[in-house]
């Protein structure tokens, strides 16, 4: 895993509560093969600001996801349909996180 990458998100959590508007996390999962996840821009709206990530290898989504949970207003995940592992992990989590939530 790449501890440089988490560590780039952690930062970027911070930058965007620091414009203390609604907080948008993304995440884009893809079955086009790259070496390195990849963060993408701040994006700075009138009523929220949103930035995220691309990353290539669905094995770091559940540490990614744990790492967000709690620390951003809203989770955008956006998957494709080809990639059903992602999906599926996706889906789990979610279904763990709302369990949570209601007890």
């Amino acid at each position: 895993m790449n501890h440089n990458f988490l560590n780039e998100v952690s930062s970027r959590i911070l930058e965007i509560k620091s414009f203390n508007k609604k907080t948008i996390f993304s995440i884009s999962t893809t079955a086009k093969q790259e070496e390195n996840s990849y963060m993408t821009p701040i994006r700075d709206c009138d009523s929220f600001v949103l930035t995220g990530c691309i990353i290539f290898d669905q094995k770091i989504l559940p540490t990614l996801l744990k790492k967000i949970d709690g620390e951003v207003d809203v989770i955008l995940v956006d998957s494709e349909k080809k990639n059903l592992c992602a999906s599926t992990i996706i889906l789990r989590i979610s279904q763990n996180c709302i369990r949570q939530l209601a007890m």
